[in-house]
């Protein structure tokens, strides 16, 4: 997964690294997702013929205080998918996963800040 967080300049930085088509660990390269700020999950996946309509995908993120929140992935072209995040929280640990019908789960967590 390659994960990108909004910074103050409004420019993303990189944090992370994970594949729609394979079940792995994901080691975060960051130390925390800012609450109200956007993070995009950049997701490898299948070089399909119609990604609108041939992938349908989404993340489930789990808060630590049981709060649950569904976003879907989309294509960005080629074999990239993204999808977009921001923490509700100011703390706490948010562990999320990826759900589609047609692609392994993969799975991963971002602290929140």
């Amino acid at each position: 997964m390659n994960v990108t967080g909004a910074a103050h300049d409004g420019q993303a930085k990189s944090i992370g690294h994970v594949s729609l088509l394979a079940q792995r660990k994901v080691k975060m390269q960051t130390d925390n997702a800012p609450q109200w700020r956007e993070v995009d999950i950049v997701l490898a996946g299948p070089d399909a013929t119609n990604p609108y309509t041939d992938i349908d995908a989404w993340v489930i993120f789990r808060h630590d205080s049981g709060q649950q929140l569904r976003r879907p992935v989309f294509w960005d072209g080629g074999t990239t998918y993204r999808v977009r995040f921001a923490s509700t929280q100011s703390e706490g640990k948010w562990r999320w996963t990826v759900h589609s019908d047609d692609l392994i789960m993969t799975s991963g967590r971002l602290p929140a800040s």
